[in-house]
Order: C-alpha cells, then structure tokens, then sequence
C-alpha cells in the first residue's frame, strides 16, 4: 500500500469511490479530509478467480476545483501454491465404504 498525497486550503470531500470491476470494492472511505489531516480510501480485491499479474483501478471524485478527480491504480502479483484443473467438479454419488465388499 502507498500513501497518496494533496495539500488543499479548505475541506475536501470525497464525492464518489468508484472501482471499475465487479472484483474490486471501496470500503469504509473517509468521506470529508479537513486541511493538514489525512484521509483514508480503503479497498478490497477479491483474487480468487485469478492467477498472475492483475491491475485494477479505483477513480475517485472530490470537490477541489482543478483536479476533480484521480485514479487510484491497484497492482499484484496473483500466486496459486496449489493449481487444480479443472476448478471445479461435480461428484453425482458418494460410494459408503462400509458397504464395499
């Protein structure tokens, strides 16, 4: 995680949190930062589905005048220890071993 910085003279507040894939969720943001203070934005990547390198976005919009909004740019590097192909299956019957001859 990096800290992303601004210097602002009033209030900022954070209008919209707006993550650009069904994976990736903003969670428990600050929502108005007062000057010389920090805020926080918050997300959640779920990385279930993925193997390898990923990138995913995050645009946020707030009241300051010449840069209404920025995106945030989330990076990682997906590792599997264990891979099973395929990634599901569907067992119809379940043998009892005790009935087994």
């Amino acid at each position: 995680m990096q800290a992303v910085g601004m210097t602002v003279d009033a209030s900022l507040e954070i209008k919209v949190v707006h993550p650009t894939r069904g994976c990736t969720r903003a969670t428990n943001s600050a929502r108005l930062v007062e000057p010389g203070k920090t805020g926080i934005i918050s997300s959640e990547l779920q990385t279930a589905s993925f193997n390898g390198p990923l990138n995913k976005t995050i645009t946020v919009s707030f009241n300051a005048g010449n840069e209404p909004s920025v995106t945030l740019e989330l990076k990682a590097m997906i590792w599997r220890p264990i891979e099973v192909t395929p990634g599901a299956a569907a067992f119809t019957g379940v043998l009892d071993a005790r009935r087994m001859p």
